[in-house]
């Protein structure tokens, strides 16, 4: 890759001694004699502790070997109870393309006494679903075992990364520890923890250190982002010291390398690209309009695969018909270019891995590529093939990233980068209407149910693009799931199904409407002479949010949606209902910026009817953690709405 040499210059300017080793990779152990430690009252409550968890990251520079990395992880752990003893019982170490393992030692020690101890030998190779890891199975593990293990790994001598220092465990101490050549600089930002590193140089080598002590478990929590919360360490190549020069890859060099790969070959690629848009006879349509006509050429007749090489020429991947990501996002941006479609390319990463930094600049944090159209602002997902023009992945939303925008200078293809806010959603363009009519029968045996549902844009999300790639059977199954609310012994029947091809940008475009009769008695319950509808379980299963713990982290959804249900009950003749005042509900909650989210419900009886109103909205997709009473709040609202019965009483 282009960057990885432009860095590599400037590490190899400087002679390095042929002899150097791996700081400790080889001679790096533990003491002979195992750990003494007494667990507080605290701790031993815990099903396991942390005691220890050091990792160590070198990069050395020899003459026969060039830039390497390796890796030391040493950890010390106790479990407390069987549930301990089933999860720390072997030990899983992935392998990548890009990494190896060198050497492993695990020991057992119980009562102080070392009752196991393993190494290499005892590790077996496996692979899963494409992804290969070694696994160590522990001998001698049981109740009140410490475990101790080092793990020695080879890793790709990539310039920047992240490491996590926060797991599900406890850990009295955490250290990470990054050793280069001294004449290397690095530039290093711990996230969630304000604890400074110690950098010092001892004879030729720079220890960058974090140390961290009482680190808590890290705990899943419901809407909030996992990876990104957790502590973790950005390591990033700044310069040598040894040369004049400093790195120069800052966000807008990045872009501009990007945007070089892009256009590379531009002009041999040009006349296969000008054969497809005239094909696609789109000269006279609107930017929209060619724009989701490429992107869906392209999605449509090349499959993404990995671990292929990019092709030197868009003419190989349309011959192929597959492509790497890369390629797939090349085809359509140098389309979109040819076809006179303005666009910019978007870098950015998911906020579910990690919040984007505008202050540390990283290639870390540019993992994902989409294509934002400035005319209509859109977006276009390359990468995604079940998302068309307008759709970003959710991790995308809110998110800040490197902007690259095209600029003319006579024929060369040039760019200027900067950092923007990739835009929320809309929510009045991401809404679930639920409209119900209720009909029950004379001799309350049972329900006809009329129901429709209409949905826009994310709230659509996945549901019209794995019903267009459905079969008829999956597609009835899924319906049918959907209207019935996973309720058995519902008896579906008059589906219809409304814009639902994604290939066609009017349908695309449109809310995606569904509509059915649904005939069950699943939703009156019979209490000796009373009859009771259960009205609440006609909006489908709700999440309740129980929080035992304080909360840790802010509150993060996907997207700005809101839910609105409208349910119209025609009461039977010589029938009242009662307990309706149950149907008002009304938590509504606003800030500085206007409204957060509210669940909001509201009834009335006219002519027979008796018609529930309600909405359930979340305006923003991230809210503070002190916040999260009152966002618990509407959550659990809608779970209390689904459990609300009323009573079918006959009239004296």
């Amino acid at each position: 890759m282009k960057l990885y040499k432009l860095l590599l210059f400037f590490v190899f300017t400087t002679q390095v001694d042929s002899t150097a080793q791996p700081f400790d990779f080889k001679t790096y152990s533990w003491d002979k004699k195992p750990l003494v430690y007494e667990l507080s009252p605290e701790e031993q409550k815990l099903s396991s502790i942390t005691l220890m968890n050091k990792k160590f990251v070198e990069f050395v520079i020899t003459k026969e070997e060039g830039l390497q990395k390796y890796q030391v992880t040493h950890s010390i752990q106790v479990l407390n109870d069987d549930r301990a003893v089933e999860a720390s019982n072997k030990v899983y170490i992935p392998i990548n393309y890009s990494s190896s393992l060198e050497n492993i030692f695990s020991r057992v020690i119980i009562n102080g006494k070392v009752v196991s101890e393993q190494g290499m030998n005892d590790v077996k190779k496996l692979e899963e679903k494409e992804v290969q890891y070694y696994l160590l199975a522990l001998e001698g593990v049981g109740k009140g075992a410490m475990v101790e293990t080092i793990i020695y790994l080879k890793l790709s001598g990539s310039l920047y990364s992240a490491d996590y220092l926060q797991t599900q465990t406890q850990s009295r101490v955490n250290q990470y520890s990054l050793i280069t050549p001294k004449n290397l600089i690095f530039k290093t930002k711990i996230y969630n923890s304000k604890v400074n590193p110690t950098d010092t140089v001892i004879e030729d080598k720079r220890y960058l250190t974090y140390s961290i002590k009482n680190v808590p478990a890290f705990e899943e929590e419901k809407y909030a982002l996992e990876n990104a919360n957790r502590i973790r360490i950005e390591y990033n190549f700044e310069k040598n010291t040894e040369y004049a020069a400093a790195r120069s890859d800052k966000w807008n060099d990045m872009g501009k390398i990007y945007f070089d790969r892009i256009y590379k070959n531009y002009d041999k690629n040009a006349k296969e690209l000008d054969k497809i848009i005239k094909k696609l006879g789109i000269g006279l349509k609107t930017t929209e309009e060619k724009a989701f006509a490429i992107e869906n050429y392209f999605k449509s007749s090349i499959n993404i695969v990995q671990n292929v090489k990019d092709e030197e020429l868009v003419s190989g991947i349309i011959k192929n018909k597959y492509a790497t990501l890369f390629g797939i996002t090349q085809l359509i941006a140098l389309g979109l270019d040819r076809a006179k479609v303005p666009f910019e390319i978007v870098i950015s990463c998911e906020k579910d891995d990690k919040k984007f930094d505008p202050d540390f600049d990283s290639w870390s944090f540019l993992n994902d590529v989409v294509l934002y159209l400035p005319e209509s602002k859109n977006y276009i997902t390359p990468g995604n093939q079940l998302l068309r023009l307008g759709y970003l992945p959710a991790g995308l939303l809110g998110q800040k990233g490197v902007f690259v925008v095209p600029v003319a200078e006579g024929k060369a293809k040039k760019s200027i980068s900067s950092i923007k806010t990739i835009a929320y959603n809309d929510i009045e363009k991401s809404t679930d209407k639920h409209f119900i009519n209720v009909t029950i029968n004379n001799d309350l045996s049972g329900t006809s149910i009329e129901v429709k549902k209409e949905m826009t844009e994310y709230a659509t999300m996945n549901l019209k693009q794995y019903y267009f790639y459905s079969d008829e059977k999956q597609k009835k199954e899924l319906i049918e799931n959907v209207l019935s609310n996973g309720a058995k012994e519902t008896k579906v029947s008059n589906i219809k199904v409304e814009n639902y091809d994604i290939t066609n940008l009017a349908q695309y475009k449109a809310p995606l409407i569904i509509s059915s009769t649904l005939n069950t008695d699943v939703y009156l319950e019979r209490a000796g002479d009373k009859v009771l509808l259960k009205i609440g379980e006609l909006i489908g299963p709700q999440e309740q949010i129980y929080q035992e713990k304080k909360r840790q982290n802010p509150i993060d959804m996907p997207y700005a949606h809101s839910y609105e249900r409208i349910i119209k009950v025609k009461i039977p003749s010589g029938f009242k209902l009662e307990g309706l005042e149950k149907l008002n509900i009304n938590h509504a909650y606003d800030d500085a910026e206007g409204p957060m989210f509210g669940f909001k419900s509201s009834y009335k009886v006219e002519n027979g009817e008796l018609v529930v109103n309600c909405r359930e909205y979340y305006n923003r997709t991230s809210f503070s953690v002190e916040k999260f009473e009152e966002f618990r709040k509407v959550i659990n609202d809608a779970a209390d709405f689904n459990k609300i019965t009323i009573l079918v009483k006959k009239i004296n």
